[in-house]
């Protein structure tokens, strides 16, 4: 009883997302932006970009972080179906021959690239700075606040959730079905015992480290 009343209240007290960024600005043609997989040890860096429709119903959008993962898959898809958008990568080689700043930049700007329809402004998940021509409004915590951020976060988690578990068929020792690349305790026993795969970001720093120990 008390756990369900728990439970309730703190669905009252989280900030659902919502369009009150949006519509401050009407006139542009605004572009949510995410990425997922920036705090991974291996894969790719991957970006969401929405562009929403809102001729559709977009109440149940929100952080993919807070939705189970058969929310996630029946939202993504119906982002996909009824929104404009598009997927920028960074794979592992960019990642490890430049920084994951610009990575997550690059892949960012190739997210915007491949939307058929161009915007003129940008509403980012945290502090990164796009190059660029496009005006850009960086938003803390944003896929917990705009719509736009969160169907991108939603779309990017489960386009990357799935590359990884491909790469798991290959590489099964990392465990990267379960973790999708993230420092987990099995993950760190994996490289342990069997190394770091080509997958790997060999230029962090936990990375180094167990390399350093072992």
């Amino acid at each position: 009883m008390l756990r369900n009343f728990i439970n309730q209240l703190l669905k009252v007290l989280i900030i659902m997302a919502n369009f009150s960024i949006e519509d401050q600005y009407s006139n542009y043609v605004l572009v949510g932006l995410d990425e997922v997989g920036r705090g991974a040890w291996a894969g790719p860096i991957v970006v969401g970009a929405v562009i929403i429709n809102r001729n559709f119903d977009c109440t149940k959008i929100h952080d993919s972080k807070t939705l189970s993962k058969p929310n996630l898959l029946k939202f993504s898809r119906e982002i996909l179906t009824r929104h404009i958008c598009s997927i920028g990568v960074s794979d592992i080689e960019e990642i490890n021959q430049s920084n994951i700043n610009q990575a997550t930049v690059s892949a960012m700007l190739r997210a915007i690239d491949g939307l058929p329809v161009k915007p003129n402004m940008a509403l980012v998940d945290g502090n990164i700075k796009l190059d660029g021509d496009i005006k850009t409004l960086n938003v803390i915590k944003g896929d917990s606040i705009s719509v736009s951020i969160a169907a991108a976060s939603i779309i990017a988690k489960v386009y990357r959730d799935n590359y990884m578990a491909k790469l798991a068929i290959e590489f099964p020792d990392y465990l990267w079905a379960k973790n999708v690349g993230y420092g987990t305790q099995k993950h760190l026993e994996g490289i342990i015992s069997y190394g770091v795969s080509l997958h790997h970001r060999v230029n962090y720093k936990p990375i180094q480290k167990i390399l350093s120990q072992s």
